[in-house]
Order: structure tokens, then sequence, then C-alpha cells
């Protein structure tokens, strides 16, 4: 099969894709890993082909200006939320055309009209949790406080309606591609409806899988980003993993300028309490 995988991101949104698209490719199948032109080496270096999507991920890792709870930061970051996702499905709906079968990560979301538009099948790769649950809050809500069973879940349905820009990107989708308009509720409906599949990269270890989440939402584990046979460790990390016990691991992802510094004073004396060595990826922050 051509299969595309939509990979809209930061770095942590390709990598592992790349990984399942070598797999993909070892399966016998034709893999394409679509992603911002800043990725390009990296998904060739894993031996799939690249479609380019518009945009920089680096330009929403900090969007807006201002206090983060204010109308004027809000307004921002979603006209340029929705600039950036409009930007890239135009690049899909192009790169689409010719595939098969279209996996989307969940920044992408609008691959799913993207492939009604071709007449193709879809289905999720998500990193984190979106379907609402009892079992805890919505991620988009940045908080791991619990609202109870049906706060939890009512705040789900919340948290998925209000992402007005991947709302935005769906309905200029079917607008370019000539489908009906179709409400942000009525395609959440449909997606339940017909058991859309969204297979979750995390370890059911770390986060199980919520019981109460409807049949086609798998917890399948994580994707690991492709490593040649020939990678050597740098010569500094090397060292360091062999003068002691194997360290742990810590990931501080996407966050823009001003988000980490405060977290990694809190990790510096997590680890100095515990006596824990560390490997710290500290994505675009200065730590």
């Amino acid at each position: 099969m051509r299969v595309l995988i939509a990979a809209l991101g930061s770095r942590g949104d390709v990598v592992g894709f790349v990984g399942l698209g070598r797999r993909l490719a070892s399966a016998g199948h034709d893999v394409t890993v679509a992603a911002n032109p800043e990725f390009e080496q990296t998904v060739r270096a894993g031996g799939v082909a690249f479609r380019r999507l518009a945009g920089d991920a680096r330009t929403i890792a900090d969007l807006g200006t201002g206090p983060r709870s204010s109308p004027r930061f809000l307004a921002e970051q979603a006209e340029a939320m929705t600039t950036y996702l409009c930007g890239a499905a135009d690049d899909l709906v192009d790169a689409a055309a010719h595939a098969d079968v279209l996996l989307v990560n969940m920044t992408a979301q609008f691959g799913v009209d993207v492939a009604e538009g071709h007449a193709i099948p879809s289905a999720g790769l998500f990193s984190r949790p979106v379907e609402p649950t009892r079992a805890f809050p919505p991620v988009l809500f940045h908080t791991a406080r619990s609202l109870g069973p049906a706060g939890n879940l009512v705040a789900g349905e919340l948290a998925r309606l209000s992402t007005t820009p991947f709302h935005r990107a769906s309905a200029h989708v079917r607008a370019v591609m000539g489908l009906p308009r179709r409400s942000p509720v009525a395609s959440l409906r449909r997606l339940r409806e017909t058991r859309w599949p969204v297979w979750h990269g995390w370890s059911p270890h770390v986060l199980p899988r919520p019981v109460d989440w409807r049949p086609g939402l798998e917890v399948v584990g994580y994707w690991y980003p492709y490593v040649p046979d020939s990678w050597e460790p740098p010569a500094d990390l090397a060292a360091f993993l062999q003068a002691g016990p194997a360290p742990v691991y810590v990931g501080f992802g996407s966050m823009g300028p001003g988000q980490g510094e405060r977290l990694s004073s809190i990790l510096a004396e997590a680890l100095r309490r515990s006596r824990t060595r560390a490997v710290v990826g500290r994505g675009f922050i200065h730590i």
C-alpha cells in the first residue's frame, strides 16, 4: 500500500513516525512521511520518502504575547495556529492525492477530512489522549487535578469542542475539496459512530487505556525513532553513560521560551534529592 503519514508539529511529533514508517516499509509498503521542511533530513535518513507541509514548528512553540490567559494572547494564539494548520492542510490535500491510506497525528486531525475528500481510509496516530474519559481530566487543560468522573467527562467534551483552530482547518479542507459543511459536533459524532480507529503511542504501564473509551481507541506502546546500526553516541554522552548507574531520561519537548526554567529547577532538585542520574532533552528551551 501507499501509506502517507501526516506528522505535523515538532520533532517529537515526527521522529516516532519515521520509526513506524521504517517498519511499515520493511513490511513491503511504500511509505511517505509528511512534515514541516526542517525535518526533511530526519525523515529521509530513516529511509522513507518525504513530503513538505507548510509551516515551521518552532513558530508555535510560544504563540502570542502577554499573560497567557489574556484575551489578546488567546486571539493571537488562535490566529497563528489557524494559519499554521491551514497552510499545512493545503499541502496535505496534494500529498494525499496518490495515497492508499492516510495516517494522521493529533495536530493533523484535518487529515480525516482530506481522506474523505480523496475517498481513502484514514486512522489516527496520537501521542496523547484527547478522547473524553471519566478516568482523568483532559490533557488540553494542562493539569492532573481530577474533577471527578462526571467532571472529567464533561471537561473532556468541552476541551474537544474548544480547539477552534483545528475546527477551522477542517472547515478549510472541506471547502477546498468541495465537501459539504459539517459542524465540529457532527464531526466528532461521526468519528465515534464509525469507530474511527486511533492508535495511541504510549505504554499502558504509564497510562492505562480508560475503560470507558469506545471500541477503536487502542493504546499500543511507544513508536521509537529510527536509529541506524552505525550510530554512535557522542563521546561525552558515552562517557557519562559508562560512569555510573543507568540514568533516567527527561524530555522537555517543545515548550517555548520561558516555560521550562521553573521546571528545570524543580527537576534539578528532584534529581539531587533522589540521587538520580539523568539525561535531559531540553527541546527549544534554555536550562
